[in-house]
Formats: C-alpha cells, sequence, structure tokens
C-alpha cells in the first residue's frame, strides 16, 4: 500500500514540474509576440500607408526596420555626428571647436534642420515620412537627442560669438587676435632659453619679458575690447588664459619692465615735492633781524642823560 502512494505523489509531482515548464514557455512566448507586434505596430504607425517593404539598416538589430529610402538618411547622419564627434574630441585640449569643428557642425545642422523642415509637412513625402520614423518613432529619440547634445556644447563654447553671422569662418576680430596670439606664442618661444638679469625682474626669463612686452600688451588690450564688445568665445577665452599663465605664473613678468620705469619716477618726483619746496624757500628766504627805530624825542633825552653821566 505504501509504495503505492509513493508512486502516486511522485506521478503528482512530475506531473505539476511539467506542467510548470509548460505554462513558463508559453508566456515567454507570448511576451515575444507581444514585443514583436508592438514593434509591427510602431512601424506601421512610423511609415504609414504606401511606404513599401521594410528593411534592416543595421545587422545587429534585427527588429529595428526602416525603409530602405531612410537608411542613406540615417547612414548620412551617422558620419556627420561620428566626424564631428571625431573633431571635438581632437580639439578638447587646448579647446578650439569653434574654429576647427565650424563645417562639420554646420552640415549636421543642415541635415536635421531638412528634417525638421519636413516634419512640419504633411505625410505627403518620402523625407516627411523619414523624418517622422527617424524623430518620432520611439521614446529614446536617440537621433534628436545627439543632436541636442551636440548643441548643448556648441552653445556652453559661445562659438556664436567668435563666428560670422552666416556661420562661415571666424570674424575679424577673432582671426586679428588668434595671429597676434601665435606672434605672442612664437616671441615667448624665441626667448625663453635667453637668461638676463634686468632690474625689478625676478626668474630667469627676464629676456621674454622685454622682448614680448608689447605683443603681450596688445594682446590684452584686443582681449579687452572684445570682452566689451561680447566677442569671446571659449577659443579666444583659453588662449588668454594660457597666455597670463605663462607670463605672469611661468616667465614671473607680472609688470612689465618698461612700465616700470616711469612710474617709479613719477613716484619718486612727488614723494619729493615737500622737500624741495621747504629747501627753496628756506634758502631764498631772507632772514633779517628786527632793528629798533627810536623815536627823535627819545634820542635827545638818551643822548643827555649820556652827556651828565660822562661830566660826572
Amino acid at each position: 500500500m505504501v509504495p503505492l502512494l509513493l508512486l502516486l505523489v511522485e506521478a503528482l509531482l512530475g506531473s505539476a514540474s511539467g506542467w510548470n515548464q509548460y505554462v513558463s514557455s508559453l508566456t515567454q512566448t507570448e511576451e515575444l509576440s507581444l514585443s514583436l507586434l508592438s514593434a509591427s505596430d510602431a512601424a506601421a504607425f512610423c511609415l504609414g500607408p504606401g511606404d513599401g517593404p521594410l528593411v534592416q539598416c543595421s545587422s545587429s538589430s534585427p527588429f529595428m526596420l526602416q525603409p530602405e529610402p531612410c537608411c542613406d538618411l540615417l547612414r548620412s547622419l551617422a558620419n556627420s555626428s561620428a566626424a564631428l564627434t571625431a573633431c571635438l574630441m581632437l580639439s578638447a585640449r587646448p579647446p578650439r571647436p569653434c574654429q576647427s569643428c565650424q563645417p562639420e557642425y554646420s552640415l549636421l545642422q543642415e541635415q536635421m534642420n531638412n528634417l525638421s523642415l519636413a516634419l512640419e509637412q504633411e505625410n505627403t513625402t518620402e523625407i516627411s515620412r523619414c523624418a517622422r520614423n527617424l524623430l518620432q518613432c520611439d521614446r529614446m529619440q536617440i537621433v534628436a537627442r545627439l543632436n541636442n547634445s551636440f548643441n548643448q556644447i556648441w552653445e556652453d563654447s559661445n562659438c556664436a560669438q567668435c563666428l560670422r553671422n552666416e556661420g562661415e569662418g571666424l570674424r575679424n576680430d577673432s582671426i586679428e587676435f588668434m595671429e597676434k596670439f601665435n606672434a605672442t606664442m612664437q616671441c615667448f618661444e624665441q626667448n625663453k632659453l635667453v637668461v638676463t638679469h634686468i632690474p625689478f625682474q625676478e626668474g630667469n626669463y627676464s629676456k621674454v619679458c622685454t622682448n614680448c612686452s608689447k605683443m603681450y600688451k596688445d594682446l590684452t588690450e584686443l582681449y579687452a575690447h572684445m570682452q566689451e564688445g561680447n566677442t569671446l568665445c571659449i577659443d579666444i577665452e583659453d588662449a588668454m588664459n594660457s597666455t597670463r599663465i605663462l607670463w605672469s605664473q611661468i616667465f614671473k613678468c607680472n609688470i612689465p619692465f618698461y612700465d616700470v620705469v616711469p612710474v617709479v619716477a613719477v613716484s619718486s618726483f612727488i614723494l619729493f615735492l615737500p622737500v624741495i619746496f621747504y629747501l627753496s624757500s628756506y634758502l631764498h628766504s631772507e632772514q633779517k633781524k628786527r632793528k629798533l627805530i627810536l623815536p627823535k624825542r627819545m634820542r635827545s633825552a638818551t643822548n643827555l642823560l649820556n652827556f651828565e653821566d660822562k661830566s660826572s
């Protein structure tokens, strides 16, 4: 009797385990079917009727399908984004994104602007259907997010401040600044190894302080003028900051030598002005003794007294 019960329990347990496996497989199959159905519905909504068969743009994503005409556009956006990313990375130090990456950024923005304009149109043209498919078909919106990240970097760099209005090349003052900056850096490089001692100059780079003083002063004045006109971008700001660090901290040229002499001369003259004034007053003033002038009556009385004293 007992063995029969044991066999019955084992059979029930085995059937329960098999039933659980069967239910689990059905659940997985149902979830997969729902995911494929959702992807198909989303694609049908984004593509619209008459868009033709679906093709695969990337071999690594078998369920993310795009219409064939949109694949070329997507590849073009990918190439433009890759080129801009590489340019920004290579221009990170020293930061020169505005003057180095302006062509790549303009190309990507032109493509995105065309997509945005097509998105505003009705779903009648091929480009409008592709724009809707690339920009509004999923929750992630990778194309739009990547473009927003590029725009944020461009805005934080203030590239529009030092570029022309049409976006082709640097402004004239930005070009002039970079030319003066390169000339100043060349002057630093040529004179940094020449060691000469000059009064009021500390360190071993006094030749830099004397020979490059005018270039540094002109560069500083141009930077101040651009700062007032709000035409500074990260390229100009970083160039000026690096120049100031070299001038003051590395070469220790806090005050240009030729500016020290007139300052010291004027300060000394003002300091000794009181001494000169009092000394000249003392030398040119006449020190006269006071003389007592007696009236005539007192003079005759005095003479009479003196006569009496002599007679006695």
